[in-house]
């Protein structure tokens, strides 16, 4: 076991100086030259809100109505969080192992190790229910904007425009719920630019079907994770019952044999958290230079803290191997953005993009007049806030997290 901490402690080394090089150092790219691209933004789109005629002019496809429904309905929230997506007409659904092993804990009885050894139900007798765990479809989306700012500009502080437009949500959503017998969600968009009330239609009867022992289900640990491709089985099968019977579902994934052809359009479907490609450049260069080197410290301390809780309690295996990957997920996840954010070709791309935004707000006076001082106000404010930062994390009244 020394032996191997000696190599988990070689590439952990590797990983944090890795972090201190910058990426685009080996590109001749003048920074002062270089222009933001409208692609910079990412091709992702919620459903009311999907590009047709882009899809039709690059791909040559124009999803239908119907089209979008199914698959719309076909994916699956897991949990709360992860993504899945039902596979079958029989409420089959898939997922990641690494968003449902915390299931397996408490279902393994004394003899045995789902964790450690993987679990299949050869008939449904054998699928194993999941107290408290629930899956939720997404069945339709309305745009309550209107409704929520109309709230909010009623405020005359700043206090009461927030009260206004929390007690709004909260009716709009308990409304909505008890109209339908849904679960009902604002969901907040593109910092309080939109509002979009989610419907879903909840199962609460979920069964373990199969899992893949550990050891392939995550081979490589955290060096294989978020890299591509994986030589892993990262998925888990559950199924779906209403009234103690699989559920029927028309929308479903199916499964291809023949699998994606050259040059085929990929469409993923799925549950991303949200992104910061909106935010200023005065935010990131404070998450660059104050907040992630932060994270990244403590995180790096938890995994080695984690590490060593699980060598020295083999009898706490799969509690003790949770919190190593938990904590090894959440490190290289904020590894991989502080080395984007300290790549100058993305950053001078940024720059130019809220250096456009500004020309444009500027330009007209009403928009001047409402927004123009927006980027000095959020620089003031980084400014103080970068003064007493690590003195908030010490004292434990700003999470890290």
């Amino acid at each position: 076991m020394k032996k191997l901490k000696n190599l988990l402690l070689l590439p952990l080394f590797l990983f944090i100086t890795t972090l201190l090089r910058g990426q685009s150092i080996y590109e001749p790219v003048d920074i002062s030259k270089v222009k933001f691209d409208l692609k910079e933004m990412g091709t992702m789109w919620t459903f009311d809100a999907v590009p047709l005629d882009y899809f039709e002019k690059k791909y040559g496809f124009r999803p239908t109505q119907e089209w979008l429904d199914d698959v719309m309905k076909s994916a699956l929230q897991f949990g709360g969080g992860c993504s899945a997506a039902f596979v079958s007409e029989d409420g089959l659904i898939m997922t990641n192992h690494h968003c449902a092993r915390n299931v397996l804990l408490g279902l393994s009885p004394k003899a045995e190790n789902y964790l450690r050894d993987g679990y299949y139900a050869k008939t449904m007798e054998e699928e194993i229910k999941v107290s408290r765990l629930f899956v939720d479809q997404l069945v339709k989306i309305v745009d309550v904007t209107e409704e929520v700012l109309a709230a909010f500009k009623s405020g005359s502080t700043d206090e009461e425009k927030i009260k206004n437009r929390s007690a709004k949500i909260s009716e709009i959503e308990k409304k909505n719920s008890d109209e339908t017998g849904l679960v009902c969600k604002v969901v907040e968009l593109y910092k309080g630019g939109k509002y979009s009330l989610y419907l879903y239609k909840r199962y609460n009867d979920i069964r373990l079907v199969m899992s893949p022992d550990f050891q392939i289900a995550a081979t490589g640990w955290d060096w294989d994770n978020f890299t591509y491709p994986r030589y892993e089985l990262d998925f888990m099968f559950f199924r779906a019952y209403e009234n103690d019977k699989p559920v029927k579902t028309d929308h479903f994934f199916k499964f291809s044999a023949k699998g994606a052809e050259e040059g085929e359009p990929i469409f993923v479907i799925g549950r991303p958290g949200s992104t910061q490609r909106l935010l200023s450049v005065a935010q990131l260069e404070f998450f660059r230079d104050k907040q992630y080197k932060y994270m990244l410290a403590m995180l790096n301390e938890s995994y080695n803290n984690a590490f060593e809780q699980f060598q020295a309690h083999p009898e706490k295996f799969d509690e003790m191997l949770n919190n190593v990957l938990g904590v090894g997920n959440g490190r290289k996840s904020f590894a991989g953005r502080y080395l984007g954010l300290r790549d100058e070709l993305i950053m001078a791309k940024r720059r130019d993009f809220e250096k456009q935004l500004i020309e444009k707000v500027n330009n007209d006076p009403i928009l001047k007049s409402k927004y123009g001082h927006v980027w000095t106000s959020i620089q003031r404010a980084i400014n103080e806030l970068s003064g007493f930062y690590g003195e908030l994390l010490a004292l434990g009244l700003r999470s890290p997290y």
